[in-house]
């Protein structure tokens, strides 16, 4: 969310959300089996003052709609510690949160190295589980090479929004066994595959195919990954059953 970004000239941001939450109700008329929720979602290019402006907007609207706070972007130049003020704003107002960490922390010049970054990105992970409290976790690509920071996921019950595929197309990583998703899920962590962006990335379906070539996943790891992601909503307006 940018703050000198409109969708239309002479809107605030509140009318921009409750722009997007009156089109979700009348979308749920017309599905009545499908929910849909919005995750409010701040880049962290913007001060730590704006942030937790932003976060005040977001707590202002229809809470059965905006039910989550996230940081996203450039992890390199903005890592998780510099919106604390953030996420504690978000955890104040009864938000439930995610943060990207653990996805990249080269500057645009340097060509990605997995071996060589995975010290700095396991530090960011750790800012964002104990400094920031957050709920879930995007990316985490060095997860698996932490114990102790797995246990920790575990005893929190901290979800994983793993995004192999995004993380193939930008070179983070050379193949999706470097996640070592099957250990993750034998240990119990709440795991699941997502797109990061489909606009640009591999869509859901491709995600979960270029992942199952190499894994080979059992039906066992394909019910979790099923499951993982309901476990760790945030929305839950509507009863289902799974």
């Amino acid at each position: 969310v940018a703050p000198q970004y409109h969708v239309f000239e002479g809107l605030t941001e509140k009318d921009v959300i409750e722009a997007l939450i009156e089109g979700i109700k009348k979308g749920e008329v017309e599905f009545p089996n499908v929910e849909m929720n919005l995750l409010f979602a701040i880049g962290r290019e913007v001060d730590s003052g704006e942030a937790v402006r932003l976060v005040n907007i977001a707590g202002e609207c229809d809470r059965n709609y905006v039910v989550g706070i996230g940081l996203v972007c450039d992890e390199a130049v903005h890592p998780p510690e510099k919106h604390k003020a953030m996420f504690k704003q978000a955890k104040e107002l009864g938000f439930k949160t995610t943060c990207h960490a653990g996805e990249w922390c080269h500057y645009s010049f340097q060509k990605p190295d997995w071996e060589r970054d995975r010290d700095w990105l396991l530090r960011n992970i750790r800012i964002a589980v104990y400094d920031l409290g957050v709920d879930r976790l995007g990316h985490a690509i060095p997860l698996a090479y932490d114990m102790h920071l797995i246990q920790t996921v575990l005893e929190r019950k901290i979800g994983v929004e793993g995004c192999p595929a995004s993380n193939l197309s930008s070179g983070l990583i050379s193949d999706t066994k470097y996640l070592k998703i099957r250990e993750l899920l034998k240990a119990g962590v709440l795991y699941s595959l997502n797109p990061d962006d489909d606009l640009f990335m591999p869509a859901l379906n491709e995600v979960f195919q270029i992942c199952n070539v190499e894994y080979g996943f059992t039906e066992e790891e394909k019910q979790k990954l099923l499951l993982n992601p309901w476990l760790t909503r945030f929305g839950n307006r509507k009863e289902h059953k799974f």
